[in-house]
């Protein structure tokens, strides 16, 4: 009954929004324009959060190893290529910034995978917030049961970040974690040629249908092991979009924030909020 009453409070709130939003979404996008720096936006995840910022008049700054691939000509979009580990590459961005996005992430050893997703988000929060950056998103992942020894650095690296950004930004909607499950979409393959892409969503948009249910849904928290493996996959767009909506502040967002109704963790969204977001999101 309590989640019900606060489903709906929560609709009539993002209900309120819609009705407030004018007619001309570039009207809306100059009205409340921002300075987002984000860093991993060469990514997968990364350049669709570009893509959608820039799409909706924002000011980018994508953090990147790789150098500016081409095509990526738009005035309001600084390509900064640096190290994460390494501020004085990028610390300059983040003056005057409204909010930051790391999508950054790798697999590889333990150490490696400690080092990449523990520790090089954990510098890139603490910078940030040295900064003044009022915001800070971080991609995460899926909530797991798996055994200790399956990409433990992984999910350590990824559960260490966490646990920083939640101390260093602990107001609502301040600091906050996305925790998507698989991601699919069109996953671009640079070393098979230019132009080559894996459709994961062929794999990801029939699991999705699969797993979203509750019959799923309670055996993943039951069995062992599966709490990751049977999460529904979600649109790596969607995962995109409530990303740079909670970046920008957007009230629908920030009400979920303050009181996920499927993660029950200030700051922290789930799989299910974040795809509850996204269905309710213009």
């Amino acid at each position: 009954y309590h989640s019900f009453i606060l489903s709906m409070n929560l609709t009539r709130k993002i209900a309120t929004c819609k009705i407030m939003q004018t007619s001309s979404s570039r009207a809306l996008s100059t009205q409340f324009h921002k300075k987002i720096v984000i860093f991993g936006g060469g990514g997968y995840v990364g350049s669709r959060i570009v893509r959608q910022a820039l799409d909706a008049g924002h000011m980018v700054v994508s953090v990147n190893r790789s150098k500016k691939p081409q095509g990526q000509d738009d005035p309001r979009l600084t390509w900064r290529e640096g190290d994460i580990f390494k501020e004085e590459d990028w610390v300059a961005d983040l003056e005057g910034c409204d909010a930051a996005i790391s999508c950054v992430g790798a697999f590889g050893s333990n150490e490696f995978m400690q080092r990449i997703n523990g520790d090089g988000n954990i510098h890139a929060i603490n910078q940030a917030h040295n900064a003044g950056v009022p915001r800070f998103v971080f991609l995460s992942t899926v909530e797991n049961n798996l055994p200790d020894f399956f990409l433990r650095g992984y999910f350590e690296g990824k559960r260490r970040a966490e646990q920083e950004l939640l101390r260093t930004y602990p107001e609502p909607g301040a600091g906050v974690v996305l925790r998507p499950s698989f991601m699919y979409g069109t996953r671009m393959i640079p070393q098979l040629g230019e132009g080559v892409g894996l459709p994961l969503g062929l794999l990801g948009r029939p699991l999705e249908l699969l797993f979203d249910n509750s019959v799923a849904s309670k055996a993943r928290h039951a069995l062992p092991g599966m709490m990751a493996l049977l999460a529904p996959p979600i649109s790596v767009d969607s995962v995109a979009k409530v990303a740079l909506r909670v970046a920008v502040g957007a009230e629908y967002a920030m009400a979920v924030c303050a009181n996920p109704p499927n993660s029950h963790t200030k700051n922290v969204l789930s799989r299910d909020d974040i795809a509850h977001i996204a269905s309710l999101t213009p």
